[in-house]
């Protein structure tokens, strides 16, 4: 029993003995860490060494004043005024001939789109000319018994009816030659009896074929539109606007629209006409936009669908560089100089309300003190590393 006794307290002892002869834990090392880390307490915190800041070439700058227009968004389309297109008929019917035409073609006023034939236009210019050869006989027969009738040698019931004969001739000769005229025959060619079967369909205004509903060979009523024609050159806006809306609208308000698909391009116009009643099921109010420069057409075609925003008024707001935001889905940030020494800079990353973007400014709804820097050129990479 006392031998075991004695064997226990050698054991712990020399167990003391090895503990004691180890090498110690280091205990700076925690606090080395963290100096060695400045700023993970605080993860909006940002520092960058001012050789970074001039190698990445970036700016502050403080908020500044800009003048932001507030707008209504509406959709609608391109279109051209009623003197712009012009539908084609014939004032008599008659078979088609020499008809050419495509949908997409360009015509000029005054072009032969194609000709009608037609034995009725023989017969009319027969008509002129037996009615010219009468109307030569009547005149003179008038006259004669006019002149007896003032020498009581004829009746004055002869008189009448000579002088009634030659007016109701005139009218019809008068008739028959504006018909003629109205289809396009040569009144000259039908006194040399030089009489024709067809007559020409001009262009009635310059522009595009936009639909054709003849072909050669058929013939076309006298109330049917065989063409169709669209001219460009006087482009405008037919806009809708919900009711809703309607008291913020003023002519001459400025309007920015584009075509959907064809990239970023967009283009300018200015309310002309505000439409007078609420149309539809939708609600809508018509509005007439003029293009602010009408040279400028290319890619636009009547009847194009569009996207447009009207500025209805504007007002002083607060607002940095759009290159200062960082928009991380659905909140935006900046970054905000707290502190800049001889060695570095230190920025705060801070969540922020925005408003809109126009001309490279976006406006800012959270109050910031005047004399805060903002980092206007760089944020995006400091933000999103």
């Amino acid at each position: 029993m006392r031998n075991n006794t004695v064997a226990f307290i050698l054991c712990f002892a020399l167990c003391q003995l090895t503990a004691c002869s180890g090498d110690p834990e280091p205990t700076g090392t925690p606090m080395t860490q963290a100096s060695a880390e400045p700023g993970t307490a605080d993860d909006n915190l940002i520092t960058i060494s001012n050789e970074q800041f001039a190698m990445a070439e970036m700016e502050t700058g403080r908020m500044s004043k800009a003048v932001f227009p507030y707008t209504i968004q509406v959709n609608g389309a391109i279109d051209v005024p009623p003197r712009s297109r012009a539908s084609v008929s014939a004032y008599y019917g008659g078979y088609v001939q020499g008809l050419d035409l495509l949908p997409g073609q360009r015509v000029g006023k005054g072009q032969l789109l194609f000709r009608l034939k037609n034995p009725d236009f023989l017969q009319m210019q027969q008509d002129y000319l037996e009615t010219i050869a009468q109307l030569d006989y009547l005149k003179s027969d008038f006259e004669r018994q006019k002149t007896l009738a003032a020498e009581n040698i004829a009746s004055q019931k002869s008189y009448l009816k000579a002088e009634s004969d030659y007016a109701v001739q005139q009218a019809r000769s008068e008739g028959l030659k504006k018909k003629l005229e109205l289809i396009g025959i040569d009144l000259e060619k039908v006194l040399a009896r030089d009489f024709v079967s067809t007559v020409g369909v001009y262009a009635p205004i310059s522009g595009t074929i936009t639909d054709v509903n003849i072909s050669s060979g058929g013939f076309l009523n006298a109330a049917d539109v065989a063409l169709e024609i669209t001219s460009a050159d006087h482009l405008h806006l037919e806009l809708d606007v919900f009711e809703k809306d309607v008291h913020l609208l003023n002519k001459g308000q400025r309007i920015t629209f584009r075509v959907p698909g064809s990239g970023s391009t967009s283009y300018a116009a200015a309310v002309h006409l505000i439409g007078g009643i609420v149309e539809g099921e939708s609600r809508v109010v018509r509005v007439h936009g003029h293009l602010e420069d009408e040279t400028i057409q290319r890619g636009l075609i009547p009847g194009m669908y569009v996207e447009a925003s009207i500025e209805t008024a504007a007002d002083s707001v607060m607002a940095v560089p759009e290159t200062a935001v960082v928009n991380i889905e659905e909140e935006a940030f900046i970054l905000v100089q707290i502190e800049k020494s001889a060695d570095a800079y230190q920025f705060e990353r801070r969540l922020v309300k925005v408003g809109q973007t126009i001309n490279g400014m976006t406006e800012i709804r959270d109050k910031l003190t005047p004399d805060e820097l903002v980092l206007t050129k760089g944020a995006f990479n400091l933000i999103m590393e």
